[in-house]
């Protein structure tokens, strides 16, 4: 699982439960550039990425960059249908 988001409690709150559940994350620096996020999603074989709505339009250039498909989930825990707010999940097949 790929954490392409700014550090912040959502973060937190993100890691505990992956690491609780047995996977493994791999971050990704969101101020890191499309090449070197697909290069990174691309080793790291990440089956799925979570995200923000501030790193979301660089995470999706990032898996085309990969000739990669996803599939896009929000995760909106506000009661309310806003992309700001949100967090997302992108579950890839990366080529």
């Amino acid at each position: 699982m790929a954490f392409y988001m700014a550090n912040s409690p959502d973060y937190i709150t993100c890691l505990t439960g992956v690491t609780g559940i047995g996977a493994v994350a791999t971050p990704i620096n969101p101020n890191c550039s499309v090449i070197e996020s697909a290069r990174q999603l691309k080793m790291s074989k990440a089956k799925a990425i979570l995200t923000d709505s501030s790193s979301l339009p660089v995470a999706r250039m990032a898996i085309k960059q990969v000739d990669g498909k996803y599939t896009h989930y929000t995760i909106n825990y506000s009661g309310q249908i806003s992309v700001l707010g949100s967090i997302f999940l992108l579950s890839l097949q990366i080529q």
